[in-house]
């Protein structure tokens, strides 16, 4: 019993002399925190912060602004390439020649390029002869909006149609490249095919860029447009259609072998290259209803001369085999 007690206040002893250090510990610990926490940052560290941080956006910030610019690239390229691959795929299938008709700035009036190069065009006395019902239409809104970047499918005769009685058929409505690029203008205004090819791009001398050839066989803006005759004294646009075309515009065409074709069913004598654009474009819009209007767009090309020797972007058509390419060079 006594070994038992003396064993319990050794314990006891060693026990009691270990609480000191636990809390000599503690002590030590709590010090260690609170020094911690009376530690942060002075004022001139802050301020050093925010300049640095204020720097590094300037710096960034055009380059994050430029990171959708491919996107829109990529998004115009694929899907003029899908919808030339379309025109081709519904003309072999329907057996009939498919036209890519694209809209130019004052489609209404008068457009093209100097009589030097290629004639100008007046199409307004084919616009007014189009009932008001079509020419103050939805889908002729939508064409004001379309000048530049926008395009439609049509053919003009169906494998079923009666010989001498054509029905032509939409197959494709007015459709417009993603925000930000369009065809590039001087597509619509170069020389034809046989005159002498503006040197665009300057180092890809077997990519000449030609014009559009043009039409005014083709209803515009829809096919709609031919079962639209207004009442007298407004004449029959079908009639006039008939008799003298409608408005000139710039196309091509598939024939049902899906190849290039000036649009009879023959083979085109050239490829095709079509310059894509990019910059910032924007319809003119009624003031009223923020709708477009019949005016001319505002477009800046943005790096200037990006659809030409600096960084283009082309879509070429061979006329053999109708098939659609990327052909491109990034700004160097």
């Amino acid at each position: 019993m006594k070994a038992a007690s003396r064993n319990s206040r050794v314990e006891g002893r060693g026990s009691r002399s270990e609480s000191p250090g636990r809390s000599s510990a503690g002590s030590g610990h709590s010090s260690f925190v609170i020094r911690h926490l009376r530690d942060g940052f002075t004022l001139i560290e802050l301020l050093t912060v925010i300049a640095i941080i204020g720097l590094l956006a300037a710096l960034l910030a055009p380059v994050i602004k430029n990171f959708s610019k491919p996107d829109a690239n990529v998004a115009a390229t694929r899907q003029l390439l899908d919808d030339c691959a379309r025109a081709r795929a519904l003309a072999m299938s329907e057996r009939s020649t498919v036209f890519m008709v694209f809209i130019p700035t004052n489609f209404w009036s008068t457009w093209g390029g100097a009589p030097t190069t290629t004639p100008l065009v007046n199409n307004t006395t084919f616009w007014n002869a189009i009932p008001p019902s079509m020419r103050n239409s939805m889908v002729a809104t939508q064409a004001y909006g379309a000048q530049l970047n926008g395009y439609m499918l049509i053919s003009l005769r169906d494998v079923g149609d009666q010989p001498g009685r054509p029905i032509p058929k939409d197959l494709l409505s007015i459709k417009t490249l993603p925000a930000g690029s369009c065809i590039a203008p001087f597509k619509f205004t170069a020389p034809f095919f046989g005159g002498v090819a503006p040197p665009y791009p300057t180092n890809r001398p077997e990519l000449p860029i030609y014009g559009f050839p043009r039409t005014n066989g083709i209803p515009f803006p829809t096919a709609l447009v031919l079962t639209n005759s207004g009442p007298p004294p407004i004449p029959n646009y079908v009639g006039t259609f008939d008799s003298l075309g409608g408005l000139t515009l710039p196309y091509i065409a598939f024939n049902y072998l899906g190849q290039l074709t000036p649009g009879d069913g023959s083979i085109l004598d050239h490829d095709e290259n079509i310059p894509l654009d990019y910059g910032s474009f924007s319809p003119a819009l009624n003031p009223v209803n923020k709708l477009p209007m019949p005016a001319i767009p505002n477009f800046t090309e943005d790096p200037p001369g990006n659809s030409t020797n600096i960084s283009y972007n082309i879509i070429h058509i061979d006329r053999l085999t109708g098939r659609a390419r990327l052909e491109r060079q990034d700004q160097l």
